[in-house]
């Protein structure tokens, strides 16, 4: 009888960690509902598609495109709504069913940006999760996830103090650590 693989229990390298590590942030059960529900709505409608090309339907062609179109669409926002955000020892993970997952060292990271509808974490240059050429933010996770201020303040919590934390609406003020702002040079630190 064959032995069972064993688990890595090294949680040092990205690929030995577990899943269940680290603290977790979903969104909600409607938002899930809504992704379900796209997928299901694509699925038909490729069906119908499908049904009308062997059936020799009128405007099939358009339908298709339109279809495909449309499924895209429902794919991305299928996506996001079904993704989780891990929060891990070492690293802010992002774990997507339709699409690869995304990790990004928390020591990589320069600033993130707490924005009115989304966190974006940019990282630095020469970092490996940096692709070449990208300007805008390397990860952009949605403010709908649930229980997002214990997010927020994990996350900040576990950033290096070089990294600049900014929060234009000030809502998250609080989120500023002294030992933060007084090593960047802000003279509005607490």
């Amino acid at each position: 009888m064959t032995e069972p693989p064993k688990v890595s229990t090294d949680t040092s390298h990205p690929d030995n960690r577990s899943v269940s590590s680290g603290r977790s942030y979903a969104y909600a059960a409607w938002h899930r509902g809504v992704a379900y529900a796209l997928t299901g709505a694509t699925v038909l409608a490729t069906g119908v598609v499908v049904w009308l090309i062997v059936s020799g339907g009128e405007n099939a062609a358009a339908s298709g495109i339109l279809t495909v179109l449309i499924g895209m669409n429902a794919l991305q926002t299928a996506t996001e709504f079904l993704s989780t955000v891990r929060l891990t020892g070492e690293s802010l993970r992002i774990e997507r069913p339709f699409a690869g997952d995304r990790a990004v060292r928390y020591a990589d990271i320069e600033r993130v940006l707490i924005g009115g509808m989304a966190v974006e974490v940019h990282v630095a240059s020469d970092a490996p999760a940096h692709a070449p050429g990208h300007t805008g933010p390397d990860v952009q996770i949605s403010r709908d996830i649930q229980d997002v201020e214990d997010f927020l303040r994990q996350l900040v919590d576990h950033l290096p103090p070089a990294t600049v934390v900014e929060n234009p609406s000030g809502e998250f003020a609080e989120l500023r650590r002294p030992e933060r702002a007084a090593s960047r040079g802000d003279a509005d630190a607490d």
